[in-house]
């Protein structure tokens, strides 16, 4: 892992997080009583801190990222799957997720259209994708 370059999770500024959390909990709160019990999918989780407040919402949570840096601090997050892999993993796992987000994702995608193809893999037919490009 040393040999790539890694965000920097020490000077990472979340300040943005807040006004996230609460348009997020503005979206699903008045769904909650359809999702909870159904799995969830973060795609791009970083540190997990978006991830598990979310995942509140659902009876299962899986956050990746293909940053290792992240994930380790994502892994101290209890009752929450993190791993350090990208969506094509899964994709070749045959997984398969009821609601998947992607928050300040999609603008680091130099496919954008392959990697909402890969997201549409992912997804169960007749459910939710929640994306969210970054404020720049």
């Amino acid at each position: 892992m040393n040999e790539f370059i890694d965000y920097d999770w020490k000077h990472n500024n979340t300040s943005h997080h807040k006004y996230l959390i609460s348009s997020i909990i503005n979206l699903l709160n008045p769904i909650k009583n359809k999702i909870i019990n159904h799995n969830y999918l973060d795609i791009g989780c970083g540190d997990g801190h978006l991830t598990k407040v979310v995942s509140k919402f659902f009876k299962y949570a899986h956050g990746i990222d293909i940053s290792y840096q992240g994930i380790k601090l994502a892994k101290k997050k209890k009752k929450i799957v993190f791993e350090y892999k990208s969506i094509n993993n899964l994709k070749q796992e045959n997984k398969k997720f009821d609601f998947i987000s992607a928050f300040e994702v999609i603008e680091h995608q130099y496919l954008p259209d392959e990697f909402l193809e890969s997201v549409n893999a992912l997804l169960k037919k007749n459910w939710l994708f929640l994306i969210k490009n970054s404020l720049y």
